[in-house]
């Protein structure tokens, strides 16, 4: 998406993600296609052009690739959603991979003083 679009369209966007639109949308999207085999390759593209916009922020900097950013985030957040139904696997499983984690990078930080 354009640069500019994208921040204006952001400046009148909630701030809180609405999970039952999100998951209805989802839903209604994988019902129009039923091809679920390129969910996962789609997930992969987004997440490399979240590797890039990472990249350009830290080179460059500017407000347009700090936003770049933000826009790459969310997609990447929208295609993990995809895997959830095209993999089958339930919020509750990915939330206990993620206290576990948690734990480890807690334990890391009393041992190390940081995350390494």
């Amino acid at each position: 998406m354009d640069c500019n679009k994208f921040i204006s369209e952001w400046k009148e966007a909630k701030p809180a993600v609405n999970t039952d639109r999100r998951d209805d949308l989802i839903m209604q999207s994988l019902e129009a296609d039923r091809d679920y085999d390129h969910i996962p390759i789609m997930c992969m593209e987004e997440m490399c052009e979240l590797s890039q916009a990472i990249s350009k922020s830290i080179r460059k900097g500017p407000e347009c690739m700090h936003m770049n950013l933000i826009e790459e985030m969310a997609d990447v957040i929208i295609a993990l959603s995809y895997l959830y139904y095209r993999f089958d696997v339930s919020p509750d499983e990915v939330g206990k991979a993620i206290n576990v984690k948690l734990d480890r990078l807690e334990r890391k930080l009393k041992e190390n003083g940081r995350y390494e």
